[in-house]
């Protein structure tokens, strides 16, 4: 129900943020700029970018929390992207091709592409890093990637991963965490605590310098960097980003207006009418691919499993009254497990409707015997 907030406030000489960061010829993760905010890019300069948490790991591996990403994106490429409207695009892999049984997907990979160490990116590494998130006790991306069998090196520019059984939302995983390359070379010499000192381990637009816990994260340009705008220019335009987690959204807001940050997150919806009308300001909304929502536990004997119940509590909720009163009209209804931020959303289902929910609910059936 809920969509995704940014209040983005560029001087000219920055241009784009995360636009920039991923390069104007596909997005890194996050919504674009708009066109006031598309304006011809200068390179050089710093943004100070305020989000509302502190991220808690900078491993993919270990990384369980959402906002971890706004470090990850800008540090790390991954096999594949997504694009604005949710299509998966190519990236650290050029292309990939499905066997007629949907059990085999091979990758076809970039070739110009190194490290922060200098070492290259090849079908080894993609070995190494799938392997380790598999396998590795504790990892958090263990169950997205459970349906691979193997990992197989075809040559440097091409691998093969070889499935249990056809998975759909392999690919979708590998826009995120489970599909982010590290060199093994830095991993290997760090140990299991890697992370814990600045690093060179991605091979990103952005190179980690600096991290204090609760102030700052720092990430310099990586001059080497594989991407490309539109035109052909080089990327990235930044020379420097700086994180800055301030969980008070009115001092988040604050630190806008007064230009201390020069982009922001998860804006609060009283703010967001001072942020569309104040002049220097430039305020953004996309429907997330996440959501809020209640999952009905449906196992056998418990009130649920009786999808009558399911169908009353649907009809029961006023999802626009929530937008208005509970997020200040802001955001988009959802319905069902596909958030509104996909271009596959169902856009209604079983719609508020009091009295059909209470016939629904009163109808004769048996009652189960748990709640």
């Amino acid at each position: 129900m809920r969509s995704a907030r940014y209040l983005l406030a560029f001087l000219a000489s920055f241009a784009i943020l995360l636009a920039a960061c991923s390069g104007g010829q596909q997005p890194a993760g996050g919504g674009s700029a708009s066109p006031a905010a598309a304006a011809k890019a200068v390179y050089g300069g710093t943004v100070t970018f305020a989000i509302d948490t502190d991220p808690i790991d900078f491993d993919p591996l270990k990384s369980r929390a959402f906002v971890d990403r706004n470090v990850h994106y800008q540090m790390y490429d991954s096999l594949v992207r997504i694009d604005e409207t949710g299509k998966i695009i190519p990236w650290l892999a050029t292309k990939w091709e499905n066997s007629t049984d949907g059990k085999t997907v091979t990758f076809t990979l970039r070739d110009d592409v190194t490290y922060h160490d200098g070492t290259k990116f090849d079908a080894d590494s993609v070995k190494w890093n799938i392997d380790r998130y598999r396998t590795t006790a504790g990892s958090q991306r263990s169950g997205e990637l459970a349906s691979i069998d193997s990992v197989e090196v075809v040559n440097p520019t091409s691998v093969k991963f070889n499935l249990k059984a056809p998975f759909a939302p392999l690919l979708a995983n590998l826009v995120d965490r489970s599909g982010m390359m590290l060199s093994r070379k830095v991993v290997e010499a760090g140990g299991e605590d890697f992370t814990r000192k600045a690093f060179k381990a991605g091979s990103g637009p952005f190179i980690l310098t600096e991290a204090v816990k609760d102030d700052h994260i720092t990430l310099e340009k990586n001059p080497n960097w594989w991407g490309k705008d539109k035109d052909g220019n080089k990327l990235p335009y930044l020379d420097k980003v700086i994180i800055k987690p301030i969980l008070d959204s009115s001092v988040r807001f604050t630190n806008l207006r007064t230009n201390d940050a020069q982009a922001a997150n998860a804006i609060a919806g009283k703010d967001v009418p001072t942020a569309k009308s104040e002049s220097g300001l430039q305020y953004q909304e996309k429907a997330a691919y996440s959501f809020r929502s209640i999952i009905p536990n449906e196992a056998p004997g418990f009130v649920f499993s009786d999808h009558r119940y399911v169908k009353a509590v649907s009809m029961a909720i006023d999802r626009a009254e929530l937008l208005d009163k509970g997020y200040f009209g802001l955001g988009v209804a959802g319905y069902g497990t596909i958030a509104p931020g996909h271009s596959k959303r169902p856009t209604s289902r079983w719609s508020f409707n009091p009295w059909s929910s209470r016939r629904s609910s009163t109808s004769r059936r048996s009652t189960p015997s748990r709640t």
